[in-house]
């Protein structure tokens, strides 16, 4: 596998989708996607890719803004985002891999908790830096 492009093949899609679908398994109404810092989706386990797609490119929009903002607030760049929605939750965790920024996002339907979504991507996130290295 290239060290310029982290998810260039079948194999470590199909690898990466796999430990998505495993630590989805506790949450209800869970979808997973990474994707690089610019957007571009690399994995999802949404069967729509067009709206996964359009996920990628709003996660790194949201997760560039929030760095900006707690840069300007605390002087320091968030790593994760934590959003408690109505219909459930949704957290961002920014990854480096390679040396290259990406997000993994993760979402739930409103049976789980904030505070176990939020778990549950931290694990993930440590797992696919793990696979990836």
């Amino acid at each position: 596998m290239s060290k310029q492009a982290v998810f260039i093949d079948d194999a470590s899609v199909r690898a990466a989708r796999s430990l998505m679908y495993q630590c989805l398994a506790s949450l209800e109404g869970g979808v997973a996607l990474l994707a690089a810092a610019d957007g571009r989706l690399c994995v999802s386990t949404c069967e729509n890719q067009e709206k996964a797609s359009r996920q990628a490119a709003l996660s790194s929009a949201l997760l560039f803004l929030s760095q900006r903002f707690c840069q300007e607030v605390l002087g320091s760049p968030n790593g994760e985002i934590a959003l408690s929605c109505i219909q459930g939750n949704v957290v961002m965790v920014r990854l480096e891999l390679y040396g290259k920024p990406y997000q993994l996002c993760l979402a739930s339907g409103e049976q789980s908790n904030l505070a176990t979504v939020l778990h549950i991507a931290r694990s993930l996130g440590k797992k696919i830096t793990q696979f990836t290295a």
